[in-house]
């Protein structure tokens, strides 16, 4: 059998699924076999992708969810995307950090710089 999986990034995709690192997994046990270490490092794999999809949805949500706030904030008298994104920052108080406002909010980190240019 032809083994693929990677002791140097196990950890890696662990902490990217679970989100914290393995400790004492049996993985790096020196008693497991390279056959049981290809089914864990195959079913990590599995479990990482999932949980990509999973996050790319909740990005899109999250998007849409901006988005549609942004609309309303204008609809309210902000005049235009720009202002509505300050008017936005301003009311969850995030000291204009746009990347602090991407994380509260959980939309993807591409709008960093339209949102530190609607400030700046």
């Amino acid at each position: 059998m032809g083994y693929t999986f990677d002791t140097n990034l196990f950890s890696d995709f662990f902490k990217d699924t679970y989100g914290f690192r393995p400790r004492n997994n049996r993985f790096y046990d020196v008693d497991t076999t390279d056959d049981e270490r290809q089914e864990m490092w195959d079913d990590i794999l599995e479990s990482h992708a999932i949980e990509m999809r999973c996050e790319e949805d909740r990005q899109n949500r999250a998007s849409a969810d901006f988005e549609s706030l942004i609309i309303t904030t204008i609809g309210y008298g902000a005049g235009n995307r720009e202002t509505a994104i300050r008017w936005i920052m301003d009311g969850l108080d995030d000291h204009y950090d746009a990347s602090y406002l991407c994380y509260t909010l959980g939309i993807p980190y591409t709008y960093e710089n339209e949102i530190s240019q609607s400030f700046g």
